[in-house]
């Protein structure tokens, strides 16, 4: 159970540093400009393996406050791949994070929406995460 966490932990560890990176800044312009500048900071250390089948490749930033984070699902064994499975196991994970983790805070409040794309070897995109964080600035 805890590889099937692992990069949701992680990606949380990223927001979390990204988070605090940028928190006091005033204006979508400077907040986007801290959103880019810790994707570029993190990218200093990409490629990087999540866990055994998974690689962050690289951080992006797009305008309009989107957070774009790029990872391969690796097949070492070159055995079929269930991504739908894969996408169904994590993007819950993702989402609680998104909508109750407190360090995620600085995202709600600023409307921050968060990509997670999800590519084979081949660099085909397999599925993508779309979360808006300013969905979830209300308690349910």
């Amino acid at each position: 159970m805890h590889k099937r966490l692992f990069p949701v932990i992680f990606t949380f560890l990223l927001l979390l540093a990204g988070g605090s990176a940028f928190s006091q800044t005033t204006t979508i312009t400077d907040f986007e400009k801290g959103m880019a500048e810790m994707a570029a900071s993190m990218n200093q250390q990409m490629p990087m393996m999540i866990n055994d089948v998974t690689r962050l490749d690289n951080i992006a930033t797009q305008p309009g406050k989107k957070l774009i984070y790029n990872y391969t699902i690796l097949n070492p064994h070159k055995e079929p791949r269930n991504y739908l499975a894969y996408k169904d196991m994590v993007e819950p994970e993702l989402i609680e994070i998104a909508r109750n983790n407190p360090q995620m805070q600085t995202f709600r409040d600023n409307n921050v929406v968060l990509f997670y794309n999800y590519k084979d070897e081949n660099g085909v995109v397999q599925f993508t995460v779309e979360i808006n964080t300013g969905n979830f600035n209300s308690k349910i």
